[in-house]
Order: structure tokens, then sequence, then C-alpha cells
């Protein structure tokens, strides 16, 4: 098992707030990722171009198994694994006399998604700068003063170029932006919302993961928000 693979993906998962995470080959060259918060609104289902392992390994908590690997140098560590045939069963990481082990989790035992219904592919693709990122945040918080933490939300959409922002407090105070998205390819699309708290945790991974300090992020016909972070996409589930 790659060390320096296995990590970039625990960094990411782990980032966005991802607690449980399947990581299953697809075929000998790649592999797929399944995986979810606590909450179940922010996931990942996503296949990279990679052999990450050879049989089907559940994590059950990610940040468990990515404190381990922070104990060891990368370029000296490396990972053994035990299985049944089926699943891996035990990940042990081993640098000289130093070593860790973590046991995994059946798949089927984690609340992770086993499929995605529908399309995730959109034409709307969304890109949004550091500094209006920043901006975002910073309404975000203001409006966090008043209203139910729990029914705070964040809204989107796009008419005649124009994209509409509201933040809604939880309670009675909603504020509200436009943004120009003239020449960007953006078409028109009704209002999605989503839950203000992941909503912003992704997009700032988002940002922090581009090389140019982009957000960058689609909205599909279902309201779903897909996220690039890094090589990975990250999904905002919506709100009724």
């Amino acid at each position: 098992m790659d060390f320096v693979k296995l990590k970039e993906i625990l960094e990411i998962v782990a980032g966005v707030g991802i607690e449980e995470l399947v990581i299953e080959p697809i075929d000998p060259q790649r592999t797929r990722l399944r995986g979810a918060n606590k909450e179940r609104n922010i996931i990942i289902y996503d296949e990279v171009d990679d052999a990450v392992s050879d049989l089907p390994m559940g994590l059950m908590s990610v940040r468990a198994l990515l404190s381990r690997l922070d104990l060891f140098d990368p370029d000296k560590a490396k990972i053994e694994t035990t299985d049944d045939k089926k699943l891996i069963n035990n990940v042990t990481i081993k640098q000289g006399r130093k070593k860790a082990s973590y046991k995994c989790a059946d798949p089927t035992h984690l609340a992770v998604p086993k499929k995605i219904p529908g399309n995730l592919d959109s034409d709307n693709k969304i890109e949004l700068e550091k500094d209006f990122v920043d901006y975002i945040s910073q309404v975000i918080t203001s409006m966090s003063y008043t209203g139910a933490k729990a029914e705070r939300t964040i809204s989107l959409s796009v008419t005649d170029e124009k994209m509409k922002i509201s933040i809604f407090d939880g309670e009675d105070d909603t504020f509200t932006d436009e943004r120009s998205c003239e020449g960007t390819g953006v078409s028109d699309f009704s209002k999605s919302s989503w839950e203000v708290l992941p909503y912003l945790k992704v997009l700032k991974k988002s940002v922090e993961q581009d090389n140019d300090a982009i957000a960058k992020f689609s909205v599909t016909e279902h309201g779903i928000a897909v996220f690039s972070v890094g090589d990975y996409s990250i999904i905002v589930a919506p709100v009724a």
C-alpha cells in the first residue's frame, strides 16, 4: 500500500470533515472512495486512477488512521496489511523499530453511500476567488449572531447572468447580494440551498487546495454542490 497516496486521500477527506470512509478497488488501476461526515451532508463518492489497496478497506475514523500516519516519515515508513481474502482487517505502519496499527471496519457497517443517485455532471461551473470566499465567510459570521444554528442556510441562483447569494440566519433575517456571471458560461438555474457550515467548510477547502486560490464547484439539476478539492470531488448535499 502506497503510504503517500493513502495519506493524501485521508488529509483531503479529513480536511472537509468526513469521518467514515471506504476505499475499494474497482480494477487493478482504479480505486473508489465512498465516505461521509456524521451528518451525511458532506460526501465523497469518487474514483481515482491509482491502485490504493488490493481489497476493500473500511475506516470508522479517518482521523484515527491519519494521526498514526503522521507519526512516521513518508520516505522511510511502509504499510503492511492483513486480510481475510475479502476485506482488509488491519493496517500496520512500520519504520525501523517503530510501528502503529489500525483496526479496519467492515465497509457494510459504515454510514457511507453505496451509490449516488442521478448524474453529478453539470455545465454550471462556478468559480469564486479567495477574496469573495473570505467575504462570504465574513457575512456568515455576521448572520450567525442571530437565529438558529441548525437552520442556517446559504442559497445560490442565477438569472440573466447574475448570481444571487442569500444567507439565512435560521430564524427571521436574510442577507442577499448579487454577482455578475457574465462571460463565465454559467446558465440560469433555480435557487439551491445548503446548510451553512458544511458548505463553507468545503468551499474554503476548495480554495486552499487550488493552485490559483479559486473555489471551483458545480450545481446539479437536483441542487447538489460538487466541489473540486485538490484532485477529488466533494459533495455537499442540498436542503429541501
